[in-house]
């Protein structure tokens, strides 16, 4: 058998250390979770692959995807593990032999991480001077790091997209500051108070939500020093005391989920290929919980999706110029007058890439045509729902198959440990796709609660 790709589910080993700047029991929370959440990367790449990941896949989930979507996996795993899984590869003998074995019986196989971590970059070296061949189709050259690390922040999304764009772009980012220090912050919110406009504090490498502070005017002290003295007591964690981040307008949006917070993602492999649409779920407090990939969810909007795009991809063409190779997305957010609001881009694999990947193997390039997808990595599920025989069992009903061409596929069982699921949904229309949904969570969860 021949395998296409190896796959390095490294989720964890690149946000532990942006983790660790904040609150410390809530960091080793948030890397433990990451560590669950490697199952997904089963669905990363192509059909025939080796994924590696920190803890061993679930067997019987392992068959399911094998018998669902066909594919040939072998899942791998380190002895010991920890925040770093490339480092526990290396650490671990057995395994990093097994790997050198599986690329000399699959030359030119491609290496794919989430992020190319600098581990990552450690591992790639380590496999180079064995004279390994292989490829890293999703991978910036090691000289252009610099690059993707400066441009993949906060910061960096505000500085590029203003060289790359205009005063007339139709997509334009909120109105802010990029700011020194928690000094500068407190200023530059006190302007924004004054001019009676909501702000938000952003952390320069939060993700999903982690370090992205709002605050409505409405509830802080109309006092100056009052107000500053609040602030820095709300920002107390190192991560806001080590880099520039930035302070800007907050976007007031519409609650409809139909046109809150569009995600459109591109890849960079030589050219620019825009790869697809979606919205994105976010719960209340704007943290990231999956997405919504419809071609009639765009009758929803109350804006030109194509002149997004064409905005966008002037950012993508300043990364190709800089030598970027690799996913990106950007996320976007519409204010209640539908004006179209850039606010930051993840210049890697994302919360979506793999659910358009598995669209894109069960129905084509051109899904978008045929179906819509619903995904959502954290449901809270029934006590009583804590291994994945008995999920698969309460939703048997509801599973994916190839003759109804519709279901519910799981994509995170590992979070049945702390007590959710992480699941996509695929049918023919939005409406299917709420149905199947809606009974998804009158058998899993619990109304009470």
């Amino acid at each position: 058998m021949q395998y296409k790709s190896l796959i390095i589910s490294n989720l964890a080993e690149t946000y532990y250390q942006t983790y660790r700047k904040s609150d410390p029991t809530e960091a080793e929370k948030l890397i433990q979770s990451d560590i669950l959440e490697s199952d997904r990367a089963v669905f990363y790449a192509n059909n025939s692959k080796i994924l590696i990941t920190s803890l061993p896949l679930n067997h019987e989930f392992l068959e399911d995807v094998r018998r669902i979507l066909s594919y040939e996996i072998i899942n791998l795993y380190p002895h010991k593990y920890s925040e770093s899984i490339c480092k526990d590869i290396l650490d671990d003998k057995t395994l990093l032999n097994q790997i050198q074995k599986i690329i000399r019986e699959n030359p030119d196989i491609e290496i794919i991480p989430y992020y190319a971590t600098s581990e990552f970059f450690e591992l790639l070296t380590i496999l180079k001077q064995n004279k390994l061949q292989f490829t890293t189709p999703e991978t910036i050259s090691p000289k252009n790091r610099f690059i993707r690390d400066h441009y993949n922040c906060k910061v960096g999304f505000r500085e590029l997209w203003e060289r790359a764009t205009d005063k007339d772009s139709f997509v334009k980012i909120p109105p802010g500051f990029i700011v020194n220090d928690l000094k500068e912050a407190l200023d530059a919110a006190w302007w924004f108070y004054q001019k009676n406009t909501n702000f938000v504090f952003k952390y320069n490498r939060g993700t999903s939500g982690f370090g992205i502070v709002p605050y409505n005017i409405s509830n802080l002290p109309n006092n100056e020093i009052e107000f500053k003295k609040y602030l820095t007591e709300k920002h107390n964690d190192k991560m806001w005391f080590e880099e520039n981040f930035v302070v800007e307008e907050f976007i007031e949006t519409n609650t409809s989920v139909y046109d809150r917070s569009p995600s459109i993602e591109f890849k960079i492999n030589g050219d620019l290929k825009h790869q697809y649409n979606c919205l994105q779920r976010l719960r209340e407090d704007n943290y990231f919980e999956g997405i919504i990939i419809s071609k009639k969810i765009e009758n929803y909007f109350n804006f030109d999706i194509n002149r997004v795009v064409d905005s966008c991809k002037r950012f993508g063409e300043a990364l190709i110029e800089q030598g970027y190779r690799g996913n990106f997305d950007i996320d976007l957010i519409i204010d209640k007058k539908h004006n179209v609001y850039a606010v930051e881009s993840n210049l890697r694999r994302t919360g979506g890439t793999h659910i358009f990947e598995t669209a894109t193997h069960l129905f084509g390039k051109n899904f978008q045509n045929k179906i819509s997808v619903f995904s959502r990595d954290n449901l809270p599920v029934k006590k009583e729902i804590n291994n994945y025989s008995v999920f698969k069992e309460k939703i048997s009903h509801l599973l994916f198959s190839k003759e109804k061409g519709e279901g519910v596929i799981p994509s995170i069982v590992s979070f049945l440990a702390i007590g959710t699921i992480g699941y996509m949904i695929l049918a023919k229309d939005l409406n299917r796709l709420e149905m199947i949904e809606k009974e998804l969570f009158s058998v899993l969860t619990d109304p009470h609660e």
